[in-house]
């Protein structure tokens, strides 16, 4: 595993794009979080830790799909899929003892998207048994599920804003769910299958596999989209008036969500982007290409 200081400086439409090599790892890096100094990812089956200070890291059981940093209990909670076909599992890592302490089994189907709600003490999975469950750790090693949702399709992404807990669909559906009342309904059907959604006070910006991105009215049927070329939207990250999206071939995209433009296309990685994370000002992404890159436009 290396690790590369020098920046990469490109003259890129009229403003400064430079990006470094954060971190290289040895495998695909599925998810990381970033937390003052120290770097946790997942490879394969196991979270790393870099710089390393004596610490390898965490053996997570099944292949890693989501990690989280929970810095008021001092943990790391992992997401990840057993080698069993249709067992996940959620574990929690203590960072001072570098042990593992609790384990959440579900036995029923595969997680396919997860969030943590950290002020609600909350682990959301959506599973390849058609259901979206909710974990309330609390009080662990006792685990309450607190939530669970039967759907027609799969849901390949899972979404938390106020108290609701929004979700796509394979059919094309985006559903609203109030956590509290535990009542669901359909926010909007896009016809389409969905590979990332964000949801706004007063609209709904969508990705598609088929290249569309797509800004829908959640108070009128205005709809405006553009559609890429040979490419896709796998995930993204919120911040000021942009959205900043990580697609299949590698590049970030800044969408600009008042004119629904891209303002930038940047060339950050070789192969998919997995993970986007905004660390105190300074963007970081993960990919297929096996590296996580810190990097920044003007």
């Amino acid at each position: 595993m290396k690790k590369f200081s020098a920046y990469l400086v490109i003259l890129f439409s009229c403003s400064i794009f430079s990006q470094e090599v954060h971190l290289h790892g040895n495998f695909t890096i599925r998810d990381f979080f970033i937390n003052k100094d120290t770097t946790y990812y997942i490879e394969k089956r196991h979270v790393r830790i870099s710089p390393e200070s004596g610490k390898y890291g965490y053996f997570m059981g099944g292949y890693g799909l989501k990690i989280f940093d929970n810095p008021k209990k001092n943990e790391v909670i992992t997401v990840s899929n057993e080698l069993i076909n249709t067992v996940c599992s959620v574990r929690f890592f203590n960072k001072s003892s570098n042990k593992e302490q609790e384990v959440f089994y579900y036995t029923e189907g595969r997680a396919v998207d997860a969030l943590h709600i950290e002020q609600l003490g909350l682990i959301v999975l959506s599973l390849s048994d058609k259901k979206i469950i909710a974990i309330d750790y609390k009080n662990k090693p006792i685990f309450d599920v607190v939530l669970d949702v039967e759907l027609k399709r799969i849901a390949r992404r899972i979404a938390y804003r106020g108290d609701f807990l929004y979700y796509a669909v394979d059919s094309g559906e985006i559903y609203k769910h109030d956590l509290k009342s535990k009542h669901g309904k359909i926010l909007f059907n896009t016809k389409s299958t969905v590979s990332d959604f964000h949801i706004f006070e007063k609209f709904l910006i969508y990705s598609t596999t088929d290249g569309n991105i797509v800004k829908q009215s959640l108070t009128t049927e205005k709809q405006e989209r553009i559609k890429l070329t040979d490419n896709f939207v796998l995930n993204g990250l919120f911040i000021e008036s942009k959205l900043i999206l990580g697609t299949f071939d590698g590049s970030i995209l800044v969408l600009n969500l008042e004119t629904l433009k891209i303002e930038k296309e940047l060339k950050i990685h070789k192969r998919s982007v997995l993970s986007l994370k905004n660390v105190d000002g300074e963007f970081y992404s993960s990919g297929i290409d096996k590296t996580i890159r810190k990097w920044k436009f003007n």
